[in-house]
């Protein structure tokens, strides 16, 4: 029987740490297909706001916002080493994923999104983006050339390094220049893509 319901959609990266740890941590989730845009009277249940990622427990207990999700469904776990062994380890836990979640994945959704076609394309908006998304990719890089791991303990994690290995890649020993083009050349393939289906529509 599921733990609980997870609103939210695959390929979200907030959603990918949830169900990351549930995986973990032997914690079974229903994921309910959602990306906040039309929230279902149980989704509101988890998140009035209807937005995502969202829990709905199957106790009825309803959490909202990715960090808090992520600790509960972790902390089901007594045995879990994902929490850290003192509170030291806890607040640095806390420290990198929330600024991970405020600090890089917005100017990275700001950065991708356009060339993803998932939002309207403006270059200087994109440029911008990924200005700030570097910059704060760069304070992790900088605390980890003095600092082995980012908390204080290591910990394993073979489905998270799994996924990690899948979105660098790509990018894998390109210069900054050259990730660029790559963007460029996606950013122009949806372009086409669009277009393509605009003028298909215009002709019906």
């Amino acid at each position: 029987m599921a733990f609980g319901k997870l609103f939210a959609y695959q390929g979200n990266p907030r959603t990918t740490a949830i169900l990351v740890v549930a995986k973990a941590n032997g914690v079974e989730l229903d994921l309910v297909e959602s990306d906040g845009s039309k929230p279902t009277e149980e989704h509101l249940t988890a998140n009035p706001l209807g937005k995502i990622p969202a829990f709905l427990g199957e106790d009825g207990y309803a959490l909202s916002e990715a960090i808090a999700v992520a600790i509960y469904i972790t902390s089901q776990n007594e045995k879990t080493t994902l929490l850290g062994k003192t509170k030291q380890d806890y607040a640095s836990i806390l420290r990198w994923m929330s600024f991970v979640n405020s600090e890089v994945l917005p100017p990275l959704g700001g950065w991708f999104r356009p060339l993803l076609g998932r939002d309207p394309y403006n270059k200087k908006a994109v440029e911008d983006s990924s200005k700030v998304a570097l910059k704060a990719v760069g304070a992790i890089e900088q605390h980890l050339q003095n600092n082995t791991y980012l908390g204080k303990q290591p910990f394993y994690l073979k489905k998270s390094e799994q996924k990690k290995r899948l979105l660098t890649e790509q990018f894998k020993g390109m210069k900054k220049k050259q990730v660029n083009k790559v963007i460029e050349r996606k950013r122009k393939k949806v372009a086409a893509k669009e277009k393509m289906e605009l003028d298909q529509l215009q002709r019906r």
